[in-house]
């Protein structure tokens, strides 16, 4: 699955991590950058009934919604959230695009085959 990136934005790489339980990746992390090298990430791991995930922050968290789903926008840089029995997120480093940008990104998502 890929959110619909905003323009000027390039993949620049595709980290994969196993999970050495199941013997298929858990976690995906995908970096684009833009040509004045302003980076953001997409990043996605299955949820397991035995693991867990935190997020800690300074930055303010307000509440959102994704098709539905419950999610909090983080500093107004970054969106989390649950669909499909994965975890979600879409962060940018250097720019805070706020939560409608965000919302919108997040509801873009696209399903690859």
């Amino acid at each position: 699955m890929l959110p619909e990136i905003p323009k000027g934005y390039k993949l620049d790489s595709i980290k994969l991590y196993p999970d050495t339980k199941i013997g298929k990746s858990n976690y995906v992390y995908a970096q684009y950058v833009n040509d004045k090298g302003k980076t953001l990430s997409f990043e996605t791991r299955n949820l397991f009934e035995d693991g867990g995930y935190t997020v800690g922050t300074d930055e303010k968290i307000e509440s959102a919604q994704v098709n539905g789903k419950q999610a909090a926008v983080i500093g107004k840089k970054e969106i989390i959230w649950e669909q499909d029995n994965q975890q979600l997120s879409i962060r940018f480093k250097d720019e805070k695009p706020g939560k409608k940008t965000l919302v919108k990104m997040a509801e873009s998502l696209k399903r690859v085959q």
